[in-house]
């Protein structure tokens, strides 16, 4: 074991002093909050690149060592980055970056940086950059590479069985989501104070509801096999680069980052939390109406035809509903996304689309969001 403190930008630069990466100086990266993350400035170019990223994870996320977060997540990280990276078409808009050093013992990774001036799709919709066709760029190109990665995972049993043992990354899927939706609307200690102040009112027959959902997703989260899914698909862990400035940039890259909770699971979870993402920043940022709008409706409809193979895109859009609104009520209140007004709005609308889409009736996914994969 190293005996730096990787958790700190000097542990980091010393531990990287005696490996073969030419690296002059580190800085400490934000956004996300797994691990600890740099970006590396090198003396000189290594495989054509003057910047990588290394990543330092611990048995905790930085900050809250009370929270156990296993490290086997490492592995599953890595082992499916090298082999989505091998399954890509070379020219592929939709990548993951390259890893160059995995080490196992230190629980380091050190991959190609997406570059000083490319920005999460989250930061870059709210920063109001994107317009509709742009927009709807992105939104066709993540939809297909979701949709044939899903496609992949569901034929491909060799695929499955190398993330099969991946329990811990099952989970912390239902758990962080689904294990806080009931304490959340009960109101009292263990809901966030925006939904406090008064009560957000939401009735016991609702809440027995929530909570009888809840078990039932656990379950399946816990058991169910039917794709290989990203498992934190979200406009955070999506990075997008573009050449040129103003309007001449053009979409050039777009990566996909953060694979720790890869395992085989349900292809609803990863489609509604992306979209789940993307109704926050309608629902917070006005600026991100239309784009955002145009974006989930050319996801939605790439992803489908994609879906060759797919057994029910109706049962399919039920789960993405559900996990949209599961994502709603237990992130808006703990996130700062707005004011206490809207926040508890947006809760409720979670909700509604919790409890209608587990109902799952072809009316209500008709009109819901959801749409695109139905009809």
């Amino acid at each position: 074991m190293t005996s730096y403190d990787i958790a700190t930008s000097e542990g980091a630069l010393g531990y990287l002093s005696s490996s073969f990466i030419p690296v002059e100086s580190v800085s400490r990266l934000t956004g996300g909050g797994g691990n600890y993350t740099y970006r590396l400035f090198l003396r000189e170019t290594y495989e054509g690149r003057k910047t990588l990223v290394l990543k330092h994870g611990k048995p905790y996320p930085p900050g809250m060592p009370s929270f156990d977060l296993p490290l086997d997540r490492r592995g599953y990280e890595v082992t499916a980055m090298k082999k989505v990276k091998e399954w890509l078409p070379y020219d592929s808009i939709v990548t993951v970056p390259t890893i160059h050093l995995f080490d196992e013992e230190a629980n380091v990774i050190v991959m190609d940086d997406c570059g000083e001036h490319s920005k999460t799709l989250k930061q870059w919709m709210v920063d109001g950059l994107p317009s509709p066709e742009v927009a709807s760029e992105i939104g066709n190109a993540i939809g297909t590479f979701l949709g044939n990665f899903h496609e992949w995972g569901s034929e491909s049993q060799e695929l499955r069985d190398l993330f099969k043992d991946n329990i811990n990354g099952r989970k912390i899927s239902a758990v962080i989501t689904y294990g806080l939706l009931t304490s959340t609307l009960a109101g009292g200690e263990g809901s966030p104070p925006p939904l406090n102040d008064p009560p957000l009112g939401i009735s016991q027959q609702q809440l027995i509801k929530v909570d009888g959902i809840c078990r039932d997703m656990y379950d399946k989260i816990m058991t169910m096999s039917e794709v290989v899914v990203m498992g934190d698909f979200w406009p955070g862990n999506i990075m997008v680069s573009f050449s040129g400035e103003g309007s001449s940039s053009k979409l050039e890259r777009i990566y996909v980052l953060d694979w720790e909770l890869t395992k085989p699971g349900l292809a609803g979870l990863d489609v509604g939390q992306l979209c789940a993402e993307l109704q926050t920043l309608r629902r917070f940022h006005d600026n991100c109406v239309i784009p955002a709008t145009e974006l989930i409706l050319t996801f939605l409809t790439s992803y489908r035809g994609c879906r060759r193979g797919a057994g029910s895109l109706k049962e399919l859009a039920r789960i993405a509903s559900v996990h949209l609104g599961a994502h709603l009520i237990a992130w808006t209140p703990r996130v700062p996304w707005g004011g206490k007004e809207k926040t508890r709005e947006v809760v409720k609308e979670g909700v509604k689309y919790l409890i209608d889409g587990y109902g799952g009736t072809q009316e209500y996914l008709e009109e819901s969001l959801f749409k695109p994969l139905v009809c």
